[in-house]
């Protein structure tokens, strides 16, 4: 009587609660010990270096700001005892990778209630090609991925417990969730709809909507957590991105689509292929067969039917979230498009995990008929359950390759070279994120070559010239060249190489000024660009850095127009800077 007695006073008879305890924890520490076995413990040549940055000197990173990822790293960083910044943000990626692993073990064991299917589930889901590159490098996604698994934990457990209050609590957790992950990545307002199936199907049908306020509440109260950005701007950090001391610069920054293009219903289409195709280099990337394979990729079919005949709820649930992200990302031809079908991955998993679960019990039901006796039946289910948790072992065979960064040691040697090259005083301006991101953590967290002013290109561009021109208090000499262009964003570009040209000419003559990264291969190889700027030497064959010959004659001849610029689409650049050439016409007048 008293254990039964207790638990249902507890509300937990006939509820297999220890699942929910014993099941996570093992898929924690499995998925963490492959992400630590291939982690970037010296970085990569991504936003790792910048957000390790921002995160150090709690600064502003690129848009959309990632308030929550920065002040969280932030703290971990400082609290973590050992290894140097890049390591331990990546470290930061790791833990929260797993952490959401274990999440979506919950997740599935709430809507498929055998422990196998959940362990087989979250391991797909961990091991995944996409979730598992999230893991071992320095980004966002980690932090995304766990906020994401939780709330579809909540949601998934909310469903089925017949009990209001705890319908309640989980619709609240998943409000949190929610909130917080919009705090973290605006990719979270693709699972919006999911949200609010979550809020209809979960809440007290008696009361109404009257009981949908507080989760709401909780939802909304987390992009209070965007206020950091005017703070940190208006303490000035080296990393200030977006200056974001202004209600406008502030809007801007939060709301800029960096990654989203013009797309054309052809690129559509070709984004389309990309997602659903056969992968084959060079050719398509296949971004979901690459997940799990061909050979585990069929049980989602199954799972899918499985669900809509005998979880209707969490069915229409699963596909909303399923569906979103997939349109949003090919909708809005999003550059980079990887990471952001993360959370469609998570879903696939567990339509994967369902139709396991399904077929396991179809052979249960033969064995059941074909042996009599009961241990051998046994017998039968325990080699399919073994059988299927081979499954997660096939995925990370076939995806260990791709995503084992442990003898990376790229990064942080290619930094210390940018920012060591120079001449004492120099001004450097590195363009290109494989370059300027390096040699931005050189400098800031390594606390190298102090004297260089490193200056980024994309700070030549609004709302961030202003981070150029404080530089003038280090003796440069900064004003804005008169070019005239037509409005929007290529103009804006264009207007930025336009302030670089100024720049070199206004100075090159004082102190040393060197270019490093793509935008120093193009003066190299275009002569209308060439023509028009002072005389430079390439600095070494290995490294794309440019120094500029200080001019003999006095005075220094006039500012020449720079030559006819176009900005080659983002989608055919890497991102975060951007080529000139021939073939678009700008009015520049420049004076010296």
């Amino acid at each position: 009587m008293g254990r039964m007695g207790l638990m249902g006073r507890m509300g937990l008879m006939g509820r297999p609660w220890a699942a929910y305890i014993a099941g996570p924890a093992p898929v924690a520490i499995l998925a963490f010990g492959v992400y630590w076995r291939t982690l970037a413990r010296h970085g990569d040549l991504g936003n790792g270096p910048e957000l390790a940055v921002a995160a150090s000197q709690f600064g502003v990173p690129h848009p959309t700001g990632f308030p929550l990822y920065t002040l969280a790293a932030g703290i971990f960083v400082r609290m973590a005892p050992l290894g140097t910044v890049i390591f331990k943000t990546a470290l930061f990626s790791a833990l929260l990778t797993a952490l959401a692993a274990a999440l979506v073990y919950v997740a599935a064991f709430a809507l498929l209630r055998r422990r196998w299917a959940a362990m087989l589930t979250s391991l797909l889901f961990a091991y995944s090609a996409t979730v598992w590159s999230a893991a071992t490098v320095t980004e966002v996604h980690g932090l995304h991925l766990a906020l994401s698994a939780g709330m579809l934990a909540a949601l998934m457990h909310g469903l089925r417990s017949h009990d209001q209050r705890i319908r309640d609590r989980c619709l609240k957790w998943a409000a949190i969730g929610f909130g917080l992950s919009l705090a973290n990545h605006l990719m979270a307002l693709t699972w919006l709809p999911l949200m609010a199936l979550g809020v209809d199907r979960l809440r007290d049908r008696n009361r109404g909507w009257k009981g949908v306020g507080i989760p709401v509440l909780l939802a909304v109260a987390p992009l209070t957590l965007y206020a950091y950005l005017p703070i940190a701007a208006f303490r000035d950090p080296p990393l200030n991105w977006g200056d974001a001391r202004s209600m406008a610069n502030f809007v801007h920054h939060v709301t800029d689509g960096t990654d989203v293009t013009n797309a054309t219903w052809r690129d559509r289409l070709v984004g389309l292929v990309n997602y659903g195709g056969w992968p084959e280099e060079h050719v398509r990337e296949g971004y979901l067969l690459s997940q799990f394979g061909a050979a585990i990729i069929w049980l989602a079919p199954i799972g899918l039917w499985f669900l809509a005949r005998r979880r209707r709820a969490a069915h229409g649930m699963l596909v909303v979230a399923y569906a979103v992200p997939v349109a949003w990302t090919i909708g809005a031809g999003i550059v980079e498009p990887a990471s952001h079908f993360a959370t469609s991955h998570m879903i696939v998993a567990l339509w994967i995990g369902a139709g396991a679960r399904h077929l396991g019990h179809l052979a249960a039901l033969a064995a059941r008929r074909a042996i009599g006796e009961r241990k051998g039946r046994r017998r039968i289910r325990a080699l399919v359950e073994i059988g299927a948790l081979a499954l997660p072992a096939m995925v990370l065979a076939g995806n260990f390759r791709v995503n084992d960064l442990s003898a990376n040691n790229v990064m942080e040697p290619l930094g210390r070279a940018l920012i060591e090259k120079p001449a004492r005083n120099a001004i450097l301006i590195a363009t290109g994120r494989t370059w300027a991101f390096p040699a931005l953590y050189a400098q800031q967290v390594e606390r190298r070559r102090p004297d260089v002013v490193l200056l980024l290109e994309p700070f030549f561009r609004e709302p961030n010239f202003r981070l150029i021109r404080r530089e003038s208090r280090r003796g440069i000499v900064v004003s804005e060249p008169e070019c005239h262009h037509m409005p929007g964003k290529v103009a804006d570009e264009a207007h930025g190489w336009c302030r670089i040209h100024q720049l070199i000419w206004q100075n090159y003559a004082r102190r040393p000024v060197y270019v490093a990264g793509p935008s120093a291969e193009m003066l190299v190889s275009e002569e209308a660009i060439r023509s028009r700027l002072p005389a430079f030497r390439r600095l070494a064959a290995s490294l794309p850095v440019v120094e500029f010959v200080p001019a003999r004659q006095e005075p220094l001849p006039p500012i020449p127009t720079p030559p006819v610029l176009v900005v080659v689409p983002r989608a055919h650049t890497e991102a975060g800077e951007h080529q000139p050439a021939h073939g678009h016409t700008h009015d520049h007048h420049h004076e010296h």
